[in-house]
């Protein structure tokens, strides 16, 4: 475990703690990364507005906090990187509260319950730049291409090129646009994909799934 510093001054690690981060951080990058549990809110955010003094801080697939949220786990980046938030009622009287005392307006869905409580988030949209090559022209990969990003919900375009490959954007959340990549790697019967290359570009925001004949 890694202890939070507390105190008045500022939340930024230092010393031995920001130390250690720096060097777990790369790790979480592996597929067999391991899994984050913060308390209270991940070391190093301000507990006020979710900033980030310093940007040595440990990202957390989840975050256990007590009795009422932290203003810092609803604003960015704070928020970001707390990952689900459980929420444990302990029975503060939030309600009995005098009318100076400052209260973290939440959500809907962070309603109290007498149990834990999993907030969780939507992960953000990634975009996907692809290229896809090989016998790929000619069989029906454009078409059978927006039919699985429909079915998967991934929103974006693809279109035919003059050298032979086939060119698409993707957006969506990672685990959908992960599986439409895992099925371009394959394409439709008739197909022969020989390579994809892609790169991430920033999300657009964009709705549907388009063919193109620019």
């Amino acid at each position: 475990g890694i202890l939070g510093i507390g105190g008045a001054g500022s939340p930024a690690l230092r010393g031995r703690a920001r130390e250690v981060v720096a060097r777990i951080r790369p790790l979480l990058e592996a597929d067999t990364a391991p899994l984050v549990v913060a308390v209270d809110l991940p070391s190093g955010i301000d507990a006020d507005d979710g900033s980030l003094p310093d940007p040595t801080v440990l990202p957390a697939d989840v975050t256990v906090t007590f009795g009422a949220l932290k203003a810092g786990l609803l604003h960015s980046p704070g928020a970001e990187l707390a990952g689900d938030v459980i929420l444990i009622d302990i029975g503060l009287d939030l309600e009995g509260r005098s009318s100076s005392a400052q209260r973290v307006s939440r959500p809907a869905q962070l309603s109290r319950s007498s149990s834990a409580q999993r907030v969780s988030r939507p992960a953000p949209p990634t975009r996907i730049h692809a290229r896809v090559h090989g016998i790929v022209q000619g069989v029906g990969f454009r078409w059978a291409t927006r039919a699985e990003a429909e079915r998967l919900g991934v929103a974006g375009w693809v279109r035919n090129r003059p050298d032979g490959s086939v060119e698409c954007e993707l957006e969506g959340t990672p685990d959908v646009v992960e599986r439409l990549l895992d099925w371009l790697r394959v394409g439709p019967f008739g197909a022969r994909v020989d390579r994809l290359d892609e790169h991430v570009v920033d999300p657009t925001g964009v709705t549907g799934f388009e063919i193109r004949r620019d």
